[in-house]
């Protein structure tokens, strides 16, 4: 058995560790809601940069700082904005800001704030020459909240350029799903035979071609549909009408394997992406 002053010792720390406890929650919640309303007032750039005497870095820190206070947990969607708006006044004062660009891809866009992510981002690629990431979120926004996948192929070639051999094989296969989804064929075609070209990885190349043939079929399933409609005055009714009527002399075959689609308009698509 212990003795009594040694169960006094132990009582005595146990009761200080859990006022500490309860007392670091109640202060924590006010200073978070202090913090919330501090961060309702968004300075100037160059206000901060002044406080700052002139410390670019030195400002950008202070309005990350101020920025992550708050957490990101049950936010108002008005709170989101100004948080958006400390954000990108701290990506005009530092864009190579680490904590900033990842928060931005990883609250901001997520939550109604992703016009101004991508901008921090774009600021972002073009000050960290060296880090992929950035242009690899830039890119996966686009892709997923704006469906432009033009822009989203270009965002992720960029990241596949700064990447080690490996990942870019990785990430150029990624683009050329992206163009093939966004750009016109003959268009996606010649991008992708560029990409073939520069490209030292014939793993990626085998991708490429089969991706190039693909297009190549599906660029004449459209001009086969396009005659008939100019002769017809409507659409063929499925693609082996286009070989019984002679205008081909046989479906193309899809390098993937997965074929392709001809809508009640009379527009070819792609089958599915792999």
């Amino acid at each position: 058995m212990w003795p009594n002053r040694y169960k006094l010792a132990i009582f005595i720390l146990v009761g200080a560790a859990m006022v500490f406890s309860f007392s670091s929650y109640l202060l924590s919640g006010k200073q978070r809601r202090r913090s919330i309303e501090d961060l309702q007032v968004v300075m100037p750039s160059s206000v901060q940069l002044l406080m700052a005497l002139g410390d670019r870095h030195l400002a950008a820190n202070v309005g990350a700082f101020r920025a992550q206070t708050v957490g990101t947990d049950k936010l108002k969607p008005e709170t989101y904005l100004v948080l958006a708006r400390v954000q990108l006044a701290v990506a005009q004062l530092n864009p190579r800001h680490e904590d900033n660009y990842y928060t931005a891809a990883a609250i901001l866009a997520w939550n109604g704030q992703t016009e101004i992510a991508q901008q921090i981002l774009e600021r972002a690629t073009k000050a960290r020459k060296n880090d992929y990431l950035p242009p690899f979120f830039s890119g996966f926004n686009r892709y997923y909240f704006y469906k432009d996948y033009k822009g989203a192929a270009k965002d992720i070639l960029i990241a596949a350029e700064r990447t080690d051999s490996g990942q870019r094989a990785a990430l150029s296969n990624i683009a050329s799903r992206w163009i093939e989804k966004g750009y016109e064929s003959s268009m996606a075609i010649k991008m992708l035979d560029g990409m073939s070209k520069s490209s030292g990885n014939p793993r990626l190349n085998f991708i490429l071609q089969g991706r190039i043939e693909r297009l190549k079929a599906l660029r004449q399933l459209q001009d086969s549909v396009y005659k008939f409609q100019l002769d017809n005055h409507r659409p063929p009714k499925n693609l082996q009408e286009l070989v019984s009527e002679k205008y081909i002399e046989k479906l193309p075959v899809d390098p993937m394997g997965l074929g392709f689609l001809l809508d009640k308009n009379g527009v070819v698509t792609l089958n599915g992406t792999r």
